[in-house]
């Protein structure tokens, strides 16, 4: 697996291979949203076909957007070149 990102205080085109993520939380529900929608794309990934890409801030609405979105991509769409990091 790799890991990209962007930079609050950067203007980047493409994002950076990051070779560690961090998430700095005190609310339990937020982990439980992200592992909710981590969960769901790896079923997605076992079950379906290439989906290209899903976000976070799209899946679940009551994701407030105050801080960073959370993107999966499916690494088979960015075999076939169907998404670019």
């Amino acid at each position: 697996m790799k890991i990209f990102g962007y930079s609050y205080n950067e203007e980047q085109e493409k994002p950076t291979q990051l070779r560690e993520i961090s998430f700095l939380s005190q609310s339990p529900a937020e982990l439980r949203k992200i592992s909710a929608f981590l969960t769901e794309a790896a079923k997605l990934l076992e079950d379906g076909p290439a989906f290209g890409h899903r976000h976070l801030s799209i899946e679940d609405k009551t994701w407030d957007g105050s801080g960073p979105d959370v993107v999966v991509a499916d690494g088979r769409s960015f075999e076939q070149g169907q998404f670019r990091p």
